[in-house]
């Protein structure tokens, strides 16, 4: 039983360690295990663990930091059929999980283009040149915000929109224009930000 109550308990912090949350919603620290403890006692979301990655993820401090603080260029959708972009974007799904990560970026990975992937009701949503507006009616709600650039996944409070609306185009060319809330649109609005270079540190 209590072998039973340990695991849940690791399980449900290592997600609140890489996850963005509603900061009314949970405590603002892991209440029993430190960062640096759970990371070894994980054993899997470590520097090592993360050069198995397709792509190499660009952290802040390192010499490749400049790209997090450029604002990306767009992409042209021409190109997009094209094998080696295709490729990219998968190799950015597959190293935002295997980080642990909610979404990520193209200029997390040391692209300056407008290209972001997130999760989404368990579908992979791809995001290209996308246009935000922000609902100023929802109002604003505190998060507690992780980024897989910040080394051990620095955690921040950040104020976000409760609402967003985002134009974008597919993977496939085709345009989308969706209506974020809630949690989705905390990750909407976090990777968007990145295409800007901003980060969460700079509110």
């Amino acid at each position: 039983m209590n072998l039973i109550f340990l695991s849940l308990f690791l399980s449900a912090t290592f997600s609140f360690a890489h996850s963005i949350h509603y900061i009314e919603d949970i405590p603002l620290r892991p209440q029993s295990v430190g960062h640096e403890s759970l990371y070894e006692m994980e054993g899997e979301i470590t520097e090592e663990f993360l050069k198995k990655t397709p792509l190499e993820i660009v952290k802040v401090g390192s010499d490749s930091e400049y790209i997090l603080r450029q604002r990306a260029i767009e992409v042209d959708l021409e190109n997009l059929k094209k094998k080696k972009v295709q490729e990219f974007i998968s190799d950015m799904f597959i190293t935002m999980k295997i980080a642990g990560g909610v979404g990520l970026a193209a200029p997390q990975v040391g692209r300056g283009t407008r290209i972001f992937v997130m999760k989404h009701d368990k579908r992979d949503i791809t995001v290209i040149n996308p246009t935000i507006i922000y609902d100023e009616a929802s109002g604003k709600k505190r998060s507690f915000e992780g980024c897989l650039s910040f080394p051990r996944w620095r955690n921040k409070v950040v104020s976000r929109y409760k609402k967003v609306h985002l134009e974008f185009y597919n993977r496939t060319g085709k345009q989308e224009t969706n209506v974020y809330t809630g949690f989705q649109a905390v990750v909407v609005q976090h990777e968007y930000d990145h295409l800007e270079g901003i980060l969460m540190t700079d509110y």
